[in-house]
């Protein structure tokens, strides 16, 4: 996806901005599915040999952080032009400020799935934190200052920021309950019940490569609007 195909910064509408995250997912599919596959097998491999609890969720929280930088790297890269194949999207995960960067994430997917017990909570945090981790990897912030960022460049697009996520957020549930009522009905799925976590690391994978964009492309529009800086000018300060 080229620059001439991001949405224009003072136009920009919830529809125009999903729109561009799933052309970058559709134009990148195999380099971002096969890079969530492999971050995902860790906590695939546990389910399959029936491991529960604390480490069945750390290894779910790392690998689809790990899996976000790299798209979310990816993606920045992508807009500024650059080819993308499975080797330089996971090769992305080299990040100086790495664990910084696995526990942003961390933080963010614990805290929204505590929030999720009351919606309107977890939409907030959704909400004001999303372009949180794109902050981090441009501009170097710590976890406080990526907050904040994300807070500030958000402010004033919050209603918009929201719908477009949630509009991802369903996107993902319809998937996911559609593959799952649609497998309910093939007998040798419902019998054999270790096909339902390979599918689930299959469509969850396929699911990310579309929505995982979505906060590189909002961090992209946010700071040209905001800041008037090009797209060139934010890429390239990517470390």
């Amino acid at each position: 996806m080229s620059i001439a195909s991001m949405p224009s910064a003072s136009t920009w509408t919830v529809r125009s901005s999903v729109e561009a995250s799933f052309k970058l997912g559709l134009e990148h599919f195999t380099a971002f599915m096969v890079v969530s596959l492999i971050f995902a097998a860790p906590g695939f491999v546990l389910e399959m040999r029936g491991v529960t609890g604390i480490p069945k969720y750390l290894a779910d929280i790392l690998g689809n952080v790990a899996a976000y930088i790299c798209i979310l790297c990816a993606t920045l890269h992508a807009l500024d032009d650059h080819m993308l194949d499975v080797r330089h999207t996971l090769w992305q995960i080299h990040r100086s400020n790495l664990v910084k960067l696995l526990v942003l994430g961390s933080i963010q997917s614990i805290a929204t799935v505590f929030a999720a017990i009351l919606v309107v909570p977890a939409l907030y945090l959704m909400t004001i934190w999303i372009v949180a981790m794109p902050a981090m990897l441009v501009e170097d912030t710590d976890i406080a200052e990526a907050f904040r960022r994300s807070a500030v460049l958000t402010s004033g697009r919050r209603w918009r920021v929201l719908s477009a996520s949630a509009f991802c957020v369903a996107f993902a549930i319809v998937i996911f309950g559609g593959v799952s009522l649609i497998l309910g009905g093939i007998p040798i799925v419902a019998e054999r019940a270790e096909l339902q976590p390979l599918l689930r690391w299959l469509v969850g994978a396929a699911v990310a490569a579309f929505i995982y964009p979505l906060s590189a492309v909002l961090y992209m529009l946010l700071r040209q609007e905001k800041e008037g800086l090009a797209i060139a000018e934010i890429a390239g300060a990517l470390n």
